[in-house]
């Protein structure tokens, strides 16, 4: 009836030992570039680009210039609310904060 009965069997004509042995070749053959790829050539062309490419930004500059400004901005509303000082002081602070300083924040913190 059918070759996978005769497979199971062991009874297999001259071709379908044939055609078996070239399927498992070719599965053997995919497997083994893939393997090979994966395991080996991505990973050693990985490395080769990251020590000897250009470098290359894990995040656009434009996304990390707005995420910049928006901790800055954070920076700035979290002195304004927490920092004892002065109204000049203050503001001072809040200016420092908005550029990015954590000076301010590290201050309060470890007054507290």
């Amino acid at each position: 009836c059918c070759s996978h009965h005769r497979y199971a069997a062991g009874v297999l004509t001259s071709n379908e030992r044939t055609r078996a042995a070239l399927d498992l070749l070719t599965k053997l053959g995919a497997d083994t570039q893939r393997f090979w790829t994966t395991h080996f050539v991505d990973p050693v062309r990985d490395i080769l680009a990251e020590l000897y490419g250009a470098p290359r930004p894990s995040i656009d500059t434009a996304t990390a210039a707005a995420s910049r400004k928006s901790l800055h901005r954070a920076l700035e509303e979290f002195v304004r609310e927490v920092f004892s000082g002065s109204e000049d002081e203050t503001e001072a602070a809040a200016v420092q904060a908005a550029a990015g300083s954590m000076e301010v924040i590290n201050t309060v913190f470890e007054a507290e």
